[in-house]
């Protein structure tokens, strides 16, 4: 359940990665960095 809820969370990361790559919208890349830098700390702690 937990494995399925990960890959779920990173499919979508990756998605809006994507998206905003292709899409090159410059709103709020912050928050996004943030965003990430959050997950990225969470899954060292791990």
């Amino acid at each position: 359940m937990l494995k399925l809820l990960r890959s779920k969370y990173v499919v979508v990361s990756l998605i809006w990665v994507v998206l905003l790559r292709t899409l090159r919208v410059p709103v709020f890349p912050r928050n996004v960095q943030h965003l990430l830098d959050l997950w990225n700390r969470k899954k060292i702690k791990e």
